[in-house]
């Protein structure tokens, strides 16, 4: 449907207009928190609980352009994680956040939660990296917390496999002064410089390049930033696997679309099937993968 239908239908619930590099936006705002959503990707680009900053990030050096993924926000990162090894030329973290999805409905519970569910089912100019029939569906709830469910359907007659990752950038006041727990023990690989397998000991923190791929990963994660004075927990279910990631000064330098001092600002806490906790959709069934993120100012 186009703007006008869409915001005639979904009046008092939210509403849709066309955004920088002329994609379309979907706005909530309700009592609990504002959201926005641009319908390329399926993208959650801002979060804010009400009475706090945004809790998450976007690059000011971002691409607003159809086909270009989003640097910030949530993108979604589906039907692979990091590279296809199949298919080393396909784009970085899948198709799935280059392509425009469809707003399927919008609902409310009450006036402090907002549905907004998005759908995809086609991968148009990617078949030659994924010929396999599915459906996509992404719910984002918006409300005291932010809740997002990314499920997976196998309408084809043979498995597939997948990798995926709701990649979220958070908005941190100073990186120096987070802290981030609830990975004390786990086992995880170290992506920068040299692969390598590790175990992490005691809480996080952030004073170079960091590039983290948890297993065994299935509970809460904690991110304490002193900075802005305030907690944000993601939580999940269907997962388990995360990724913590901060590219710090040299390649924060190297990416065009990320300013050179955006690591400051910045945290990605990953809620995804990455490395071995790759799953395989059998036809007809689903695959879901939930994040719930909350923030109280401490």
């Amino acid at each position: 449907m186009d703007i006008e239908e869409f915001n005639k239908k979904y009046a008092g619930k939210c509403s849709a207009s066309i955004g920088k590099g002329g994609l379309t936006f979907v706005k909530v705002q309700n009592d609990a928190a504002t959201a926005e959503i641009c319908l390329m990707g399926a993208h959650v680009t801002s979060y804010i609980p009400k009475g706090q900053p945004d809790v998450l990030w976007m690059s000011s050096e971002a691409v607003y352009k159809e086909g270009t993924p989003l640097r910030g926000g949530v993108p979604v990162c589906w039907p692979w994680f990091s590279k296809n090894t199949a298919f080393p030329d396909g784009p970085t973290h899948g198709v799935a956040r280059n392509l425009v999805w469809d707003v399927k409905d919008v609902s409310c519970d009450g006036s402090a939660a907002t549905t907004v569910t998005l759908s995809l089912s086609a991968v148009p100019g990617y078949e030659q990296f994924w010929k396999y029939a599915f459906a996509l569906e992404f719910k984002v709830t918006v409300a005291s917390s932010l809740t997002m469910a990314l499920k997976t359907t196998n309408l084809g007659k043979e498995p597939f496999v997948i990798t995926e990752a709701l990649h979220t950038y958070f908005n941190v006041g100073d990186i120096t002064k987070v802290a981030v727990e609830g990975f004390d023990g786990l086992p995880f690989l170290n992506k920068v410089g040299t692969p390598a397998n590790s175990v992490r000991k005691g809480t996080i923190f952030i004073d170079q390049e960091v590039d983290e791929v948890y297993q065994n990963a299935s509970g809460k994660a904690v991110i304490k930033d002193a900075s802005l004075g305030r907690s944000i927990t993601v939580d999940k279910r269907g997962s388990n696997s995360s990724v913590v990631w901060n590219p710090w000064i040299a390649k924060s330098q190297r990416m065009a679309d990320f300013p050179n001092d955006g690591y400051k600002t910045m945290l990605c806490v990953e809620t995804a099937h990455a490395n071995e906790d790759a799953r395989t959709v059998a036809p007809g069934e689903s695959l879901e993968m939930v994040c719930i993120i909350t923030s109280k100012q401490d």
